[in-house]
């Protein structure tokens, strides 16, 4: 039997918590799209439609990270491994105390 989707969250609370902590602290994340291959962050546009439906893609979970029960509820990894703080580049670098250079 091949496992093609599977429950990542027990309940909507579970599913709030675990966005809370990785998806809002990404800054890949974005709710507007309404493809996947238009999205800041595909994992994020798959558990979002995931926590209506119930159900993620087994290949999200896996770029996620997960341990599988032996059916098809897992457990995702507290951290994602996808997870993308503001990228270097992105972040003002200090010089001195008295002077602030911004790269564009």
């Amino acid at each position: 039997m091949t496992i093609r989707n599977v429950v990542p969250f027990a309940t909507g609370s579970q599913f709030e918590a675990w966005k809370d902590f990785n998806c809002s602290n990404c800054y890949k994340y974005e709710c507007e799209s309404t493809e996947p291959e238009k999205a800041g962050c595909p994992l994020a546009f798959y558990l979002d439609i995931g926590s209506i439906e119930g159900t993620i893609p087994i290949e999200v979970a896996e770029r996620i990270g997960i341990e599988l029960d032996g059916n098809t509820f897992v457990e995702l990894s507290n951290d994602c491994r996808e997870l993308a703080h503001e990228p270097e580049q992105a972040k003002p670098k200090y010089i001195n105390p008295n002077q602030l250079e911004m790269e564009l």
